[in-house]
């Protein structure tokens, strides 16, 4: 049996005493269930059209449509790093092409050759090749996924500031605004620092009367902490919000400064040298002239993912395979000033009262 939209309010009213610790959820769970009042910003029926049959047919037509076209286009591939590393392989390849063909060179056609050898060796540097592409993506996407932590604790702020602190006088407003700028600059910085770069010009504009180093996200957690406990109003789960962020701050630097082992590093480099080195042996006493692109395919796919291995491992940098930081920290930016734009309140939303109780 479906459940009204008046029995979710009443069974929030009813169970919220038994809920002490929804000061940071009820803004994740109660705003979608309680009706908007009537001069909100939000509108009651949302103008976004819902997906159509046909809409959905182009959307999957658009998607076969690119995936056919990054066959051909280059941007985002990793071929034009390689140049120096490929045109070394065809170079070798060919002289040993050419020196098999020699008659007065012996020694070549006496070398054993033996397809299982390649077999076994290139199913042995297969496997360091994907051990190391592994780690190299589950660095990338714990960088990612910690970036959406950051817009998570940032926007959790925001919301609960916006309803539960109150702005009796226009010296408060003008401290809660600078509050907002400060939680939007905090991407901005966290970028600046994990990339090593010099001041932002966008926290320069946000937050224009920072006396410290403004690229370091901690201080500016720090001046977020000092308004919070100022505020005198939800320190404890507040505080605890600004204590996760700094957490996750403190896991981007482990990814940024924590780089792959050189040892293992070193050691698959060597590892597919020796491998690529000795594949034209194998492959010219069968395939002839052949063998010279059968190596190259092989080189390009092995050291391909090499090197998309170097790139992705720190995904903070500004290559085309990082994180794109910079829409990042746009988003988060907007998504604060959306909360900051809005006309309505906790109280006229009926809940503010909820969440002090609580």
């Amino acid at each position: 049996m479906a459940v009204t939209q008046e029995e979710k309010n009443s069974f929030l009213v009813a169970n919220r005493s038994e809920t002490p610790q929804s000061a940071l959820t009820l803004t994740e769970n109660v705003i979608p269930l309680l009706p908007l009042p009537q001069h909100s910003t939000i509108p009651r029926h949302s103008t976004i059209a819902r997906p159509t049959l046909s809409k959905l047919k182009n959307d999957a037509r658009l998607k076969t449509s690119k995936e056919w076209y990054d066959l051909i286009r280059f941007k985002y591939s990793i071929l034009p790093y390689m140049g120096s590393q490929m045109a070394a392989i065809i170079a070798w390849s060919t002289l040993v092409c050419v020196l098999y063909k020699v008659p007065e060179i012996k020694f070549l056609k006496d070398l054993p050759n033996s397809v299982n050898l390649a077999l076994i060796l290139g199913t042995s540097v297969s496997l360091l090749l994907a051990f190391r592409t592994n780690t190299a993506y589950d660095r990338w996407w714990e960088g990612r996924r910690l970036w959406g932590n950051v817009k998570f604790r940032v926007l959790d702020l925001a919301r609960v500031v916006k309803l539960t602190i109150k702005c009796p006088t226009p010296e408060t407003e003008t401290a809660q605004k600078r509050a907002f700028h400060l939680l939007q600059a905090i991407p901005y910085a966290i970028k600046a620092h994990l990339r090593q770069e010099p001041v932002e010009p966008e926290i320069t504009k946000l937050v224009p009367d920072l006396d410290t180093n403004i690229n370091d996200p901690i201080t500016i957690l720090y001046h977020i902490q000092s308004y919070i406990i100022d505020s005198k109003q939800l320190t404890r789960p507040l505080c605890d919000t600004v204590n996760a962020l700094g957490d996750t701050i403190a896991s981007l630097e482990r990814i940024r400064h924590t780089p792959v082992p050189r040892a293992y590093a070193c050691h698959l480099q060597q590892v597919l040298f020796l491998y690529l080195a000795g594949l034209p042996f194998q492959f010219v006493p069968t395939l002839g002239w052949c063998a010279i692109p059968a190596t190259v395919v092989s080189a390009y796919i092995m050291l391909a993912l090499r090197m998309i291995a170097q790139k992705i491992e720190d995904p903070f940098g500004r290559d085309k395979q990082d994180l794109p930081l910079e829409a990042y920290c746009e988003d988060v930016r907007m998504c604060v000033e959306g909360v900051m734009a809005r006309k309505d309140s906790g109280v006229q939303l009926g809940w503010s009262d909820v969440v002090r109780k609580g």
